[in-house]
């Protein structure tokens, strides 16, 4: 039994002061940043709209450079670049433009040409259209991911992580971890090498766990790794699908690779070894893997194969290949989902491998927002809620949710899916985090949502909000957390899981009111149990702003335990496991 962690030995005491602002996703590599003020006055805009690409267009090379014309020193005219300093396919945020709606707005380049030194730049508007702007590089910043320098990073093998007392650390070391959801056996103490990377990424591919997947992938985990038995993983994954799961499973694990830049030649070259011979690969991921060697998708065939991938898959793939629009955006609500299930109407509804206290389905109306839901055999007497991060689906937490229900045989589990926005990329995502003055909007009809899903599930099986607890990770974290905070009666808990929360900070648009416990605002808040546990060691949302969210949790009237826990990165862990089960067993038993 371990020690436990007091709330005054956590996740505060790792970071002075306790605040971080700033980008910690996206690093800036060059471009109109780093621009004097003067420049930026000089490009600032109206940019001309041009047409948008066609849809799935066949080509993605870049334009090839026009001859730049000759300009005289007695015009005075600047010597313009002839050649693009960016390259295509690059993610860019636009800013310094006189139009104030697109400042912020994510895009992705798609050609330059010399003669006017203005690259194309592509936009996905809400409808899921496309349109295409031309923008001078000064109004660019091009992003790309961090790429930390691998560390190794050792502790006692003496202690459990969580067992060290906390308010001895110093500010914590941005070092990439071994992270997710990993198997009983795992130790977090372990260094995060290449070599413990790719045990862990060929574990969680045999075991189809798509959460642990696109989180090792995320650590620099080499999708060219191969299995325990030594065998390609792109080629492991093509037979992974374990009985009673998804029929699909095994295609998004192809495609999570794929997204992450594994080679498709390996499955190719073995498909064309067995060509007459009996059948090994299916034919989708033989199509699958022929996509991304051409980075196209050209045929109804292919279209349709890419579709077919759960929506955290896709969005992967989307962005690895850069392929235009349009694309599907939105989705049906889950209350909605479940309750067009009940009435008999068209939903696709796929049973999964039951549990020994659970039975589990997966629903779906427009492939957009499946919703998982794992029933107890009897009648269920409280209901856990649980989101999940950005670019992940309800699918990829069926993993998780099988460990969580291990020991809470009463207790409902529904995981919906969140709409298909463009943030960062076309793919699920609660709110849209590159538009501040959309954030509150955003997180306001996430509410909605899910106090409609809430009151159904309440309404079904009588289940008080006393009885309930909302989850979530990162995004799905602060979509929980607005949303617990704002319920007329307390709600049995909070959990959240590698999530800033609610940052006040940092360009978040201030809530109604910040007043303390007895704000208008917060109503909720009083009393309301919460359980925070955040890696030590994760780069995507560092320990600061889990400091933060703490902090403000606090200052609204909620009873918070927060706890840090080392060599995890922004994903979850055994150990993280095991304290939640502990937690929701107290909280709702």
């Amino acid at each position: 039994m371990r020690d436990p962690v007091g709330t005054d030995e956590s996740i505060p005491d790792l970071v002075p002061g306790g605040r971080v602002n700033g980008r910690v996703a996206f690093k800036w590599k060059t471009g109109g940043r780093q621009a004097s003020n003067s420049a930026e006055q000089n490009y600032s805009g109206y940019d001309k709209l041009g047409e948008g690409p066609a849809p799935w267009r066949t080509s993605m090379d870049q334009e090839k450079p026009k001859e730049q014309p000759k300009k005289s020193a007695a015009n005075g005219a600047a010597n313009a670049p002839t050649h693009p300093q960016y390259p295509t396919g690059g993610m860019v945020e636009l800013t310094g433009l006189q139009r104030q709606d697109l400042n912020a707005r994510i895009g992705i380049i798609r050609a330059f040409d010399s003669a006017t030194s203005r690259y194309t730049v592509e936009l996905i508007e809400e409808n899921g259209t496309t349109r295409s702007i031309l923008v001078r590089p000064a109004n660019m910043d091009l992003l790309c991911p961090e790429d930390p320098q691998p560390e190794e990073v050792r502790f006692e093998t003496s202690k459990r992580p969580d067992q060290e007392p906390l308010r001895s650390l110093k500010a914590p070391t941005m070092a990439p971890s071994v992270s997710g959801v990993v198997d009983p056996g795992f130790q977090a103490s372990a260094p995060s090498s290449a070599s413990a990377l790719a045990l862990e990424l060929a574990g969680a591919v045999e075991s189809c766990n798509l959460f642990q997947v696109q989180a090792l992938l995320r650590d620099r985990a080499d999708p060219n790794g191969r299995s325990q038995t030594e065998v390609p993983l792109l080629l492991e994954a093509s037979s992974a699908t374990k009985a009673g799961r998804s029929s699909s499973t095994s295609l998004d694990l192809i495609a999570l690779l794929l997204g992450w830049k594994a080679d498709p030649e390996v499955l190719l070259d073995r498909d064309r070894e067995r060509k007459g011979k009996r059948a090994v690969f299916s034919a989708e991921a033989v199509v699958l893997c022929q996509i991304f060697k051409k980075k196209d998708a050209e045929s109804d065939e292919e279209r349709a194969v890419l579709s077919s991938l759960e929506p955290g898959a896709l969005a992967q793939a989307r962005r690895q290949l850069k392929l235009p629009g349009p694309f599907a955006m939105g989705g049906m609500s889950p209350a909605a989902c479940l309750q067009a299930e009940r009435d008999g109407l068209d939903v696709h509804c796929e049973e999964l491998e039951a549990t020994s206290a659970h039975r589990l389905w997966i629903y779906s109306v427009d492939r957009l927002r499946p919703v998982l839901v794992m029933r107890p055999l009897g009648r269920p007497t409280a209901l856990v809620v649980l989101l999940h991060g950005l670019f992940q689906s309800a699918q990829m937490l069926e993993y998780m949710v099988r460990d969580l229900s291990s020991s809470l045989p009463h207790v409902l589990f529904v995981m919906p899916t969140a709409p298909t926005r463009d943030a960062w990329g076309v793919g699920p995502a609660w709110f849209d985090h590159t538009r501040s003055a959309r954030k509150a909007e955003s997180l306001e009809a996430c509410r909605s949502e899910l106090l409609a899903l809430l009151s159904s599930q309440g309404q079904d099986w009588g289940i008080p909000p006393e009885r309930v607890v909302l989850a979530g990770f990162s995004m799905g974290g602060t979509v929980a957390a607005w949303t617990a905070l704002q319920v007329p009666r307390c709600l049995a808990g909070l959990l959240l899981f590698g999530t800033e929360g609610l940052s006040f900070t940092g360009g978040w648009a201030t809530p109604k009111a910040l007043s303390g416990p007895q704000s208008d605002w917060a109503t909720g808040a009083d009393g309301l149990q919460v359980l925070q546990c955040h890696g030590r060691e994760d780069t995507l949302c560092p320990i600061g702003f889990a400091t933060t969210c703490t902090d403000e949790l606090r200052k609204l009237g909620c009873s918070v335990r927060s706890l840090a826990f080392r060599g995890v990165g922004h994903a979850l862990s055994a150990d993280m496991l095991e304290e939640a089960k502990d937690w929701l067993q107290r909280r709702i038993p």
